[in-house]
This record gives structure tokens, C-alpha cells and sequence, in this order.
């Protein structure tokens, strides 16, 4: 996969509970010569940072819920122009190489992403805005009795209304449900609990 070379000025914090899956995340982007920082300690992130100091932020998958919202307010009031991606470990450091060469909060090929529950199924949804590969992983707990990744569907995308059916069964024991569109626009849904710590080398952050 080739990605373009994002600008040096852009820096970067990423956020979440586990140092090792942080280290695991901020060592390759560091390669990169991207300039990024890491931390364990969300809680405290707005004391230690000043978001002034950045232009993007990755929330682990453990950041939700008020801790999410409180950071992000935080972090906006000091710089309004700041953009965030939530991320998992699998992907993470291409989630962010992705954010860097284009703002996520600007649409590439599909928009209104949403999944709804159909009985014990999932219907993911989305507004497809050019032809493209569109792909539908599940993620799933460390100790679960089934893969720990699943590609659960591949096809081609066509502009216009999107739907396909992620059937019960894969869902059992998932934290995640990712959704690839080309090969860098990315789509996460949250499945459940957060993964537990044992589990951290399968997620990013927490």
C-alpha cells in the first residue's frame, strides 16, 4: 500500500490506557519522521498537552463515553481547528497515515456511515460518494473462542445507497466492526465492552 508522505508539521498524540500497545503504535510513525507523541494516561491528557501543540488526535478504543467528550472539548477550546480519529491497533498507524494525507472529517468515498441491529444481525450502512472497494472486518476479544480478525465481507461499492448484512454469528465476542472503503478511508463502529487488558496487543490503547 502506498501512501503519500504526510507534512513533517504535522504533529500528532496519541491516547490511550496500555504503554506497550502505545509504544507499538508511536515507534513506526516515529520512523516516519512524524513528529508524535504518546500517551497512557487519558485522564489527564488536557493537563499534560496543550492541544495548541497539535493538529491530530487518536483516541484508543477504551476513550469513550464522557472521558472522549471531555477531551475533545478540552482539546478544542485551546485549538478549534484540531482533528480526530479513533483507532485500533491492527490498523492504527494506517488510520493515521491516512488522517495526515487528507482530513477525516472530509469525506473521500463514502459518508453517513451508520449500523443498525436487524434482530441478530447488523446492517451497515452508508451513502457511497465514488466507486470503491469496500471491505467489513470484525475484531474480537483475545479470549474468544474464534478468530481474533474476520473478514466478514469484500465486494465493490457504487455510488448511491450502501447496505450489507454482517450475519449474528460474527459479531459473538467482537469489540469492533471496521469498515475499509478503498483502501484508506476507515469507519469504525463499537461491538460491546471495551477489550480487556490482557487483550491490549490486539487493540490500540485501552
Amino acid at each position: 500500500m502506498i501512501y503519500l508522505s504526510p507534512r513533517p508539521s504535522q504533529r500528532v498524540l496519541v491516547l490511550g490506557r496500555s504503554p506497550a500497545v502505545n509504544q507499538s503504535v508511536v515507534a513506526p510513525l516515529l520512523a516516519l519522521g512524524i513528529p508524535v507523541q504518546g500517551s497512557a494516561d487519558p485522564d489527564g491528557a488536557a493537563r499534560q498537552f496543550d492541544a495548541a501543540d497539535f493538529d491530530l488526535v487518536v483516541f484508543g478504543r477504551g476513550i469513550v463515553g464522557p472521558l472522549s467528550e471531555r477531551l475533545t472539548r478540552d482539546f478544542t477550546l485551546r485549538n478549534r481547528d484540531i482533528r480526530w480519529i479513533d483507532a485500533i491497533a491492527p490498523v492504527a498507524v494506517r488510520q493515521i497515515l491516512s488522517a495526515l494525507d487528507h482530513d477525516p472529517r472530509l469525506p473521500r468515498h463514502a459518508m453517513n456511515f451508520r449500523v443498525k441491529e436487524d434482530g441478530l444481525d447488523l446492517l451497515v450502512q452508508a451513502t457511497v460518494l465514488s466507486p470503491c472497494a469496500a471491505t467489513i472486518e470484525i475484531y474480537r476479544h483475545p479470549d474468544a473462542d474464534a478468530p481474533a480478525a474476520e473478514l466478514v465481507s469484500r465486494s465493490e461499492a457504487e455510488p448511491g445507497p450502501f447496505e450489507r448484512r454482517v450475519a449474528g454469528r460474527h459479531v459473538q465476542d467482537a469489540h469492533t466492526l471496521l469498515m475499509t472503503m478503498g483502501t484508506n478511508e476507515y469507519f469504525l463502529h463499537p461491538l460491546g465492552s471495551p477489550p480487556p487488558e490482557a487483550g491490549a496487543e490486539e487493540r490500540l490503547l485501552g
